[in-house]
């Protein structure tokens, strides 16, 4: 991944940051609910009542169906869990990634890519010119892709060194 990469993964996880919170939560509903259909008893058999012959190709009694229908929940609770598991990791990092800024530029982050307002909207609130928003917002997602990267997603250039050649 080279340094834009990075940036912009950043960029996209803030823009969808709102809904996955949400998600998240949906997703822990959906589990419990899941949950307890699993744990509720099968339905009891019931002798057919009608003496026309039943039309089910597969010949499968209602109890085998129950059972069926229960391996297809269990099923379905693992997949949940672990598409939670997964987006629940990425907020996590990125939680702990915003805590490292400072209150203003959290602010800054937030309003630019979570909310979605424009630079001349934000600028006014943060008392500061357009360009040094998106200077201070270039400053703060270095910080954060150093956080949730590490140093590889620092660009080598960025920090020039120069040495003096000696004859």
């Amino acid at each position: 991944m080279h340094y834009n990469d990075f940036v912009e993964t950043i960029k996209n996880y803030l823009r969808h940051y709102n809904e996955w919170k949400t998600y998240i939560e949906n997703l822990r509903q959906q589990i419990i609910d899941t949950e307890n259909l699993i744990r509720e008893p099968a339905a009891p058999q019931i002798p057919h009542l009608s003496h026309t012959p039943i039309s089910n190709s597969n010949n499968d009694t209602q109890q085998d169906r129950e059972i069926k229908k229960k391996y297809r929940e269990i099923e379905d609770l693992a997949l949940l869990q672990d598409d939670l598991h997964r987006i629940e990791s990425l907020i996590n990092a990125l939680d702990k990634s915003l805590k490292n800024l400072s209150e203003n530029e959290k602010k800054l982050i937030m309003w630019r890519w979570a909310d979605h307002h424009p630079w001349k909207e934000i600028a006014p609130l943060m008392n500061m010119s357009i360009r040094n928003c998106i200077y201070k917002n270039n400053e703060a997602m270095d910080k954060i892709a150093n956080a949730m990267f590490g140093p590889e997603s620092t660009p080598i250039g960025k920090e020039l060194v120069f040495y003096k050649m000696v004859k």
